[in-house]
């Protein structure tokens, strides 16, 4: 049977944090704890969404627009 991790965290929730046992929820801390510092070390670059070069000696300028602020709150 392979490892899964997503049965392992579903097992120290319910166990965990709805049953009280301490074991539980030591492990679903060390798992969620496993999995933030995956993401934070993980290699390679990024998703790149869009990608210009500049010519030297001219700028770029990034305004963040109200209406994309409004759409955004409207959203959620």
């Amino acid at each position: 049977m392979p490892f899964s991790s997503n049965k392992l965290l579903r097992k120290g929730l319910l166990k965990g944090l709805f049953g009280g046992h301490r074991g539980w929820r030591i492990a679903l801390v060390m798992l969620v704890v496993g999995r933030l510092l995956m993401k934070a070390i993980k290699k390679g670059p990024g998703t790149v969404v869009h990608r210009e070069k500049i010519p030297e000696g001219e700028t770029l300028e990034i305004q963040h627009s109200k209406a994309a602020e409004v759409k955004l709150s409207e959203n959620e």
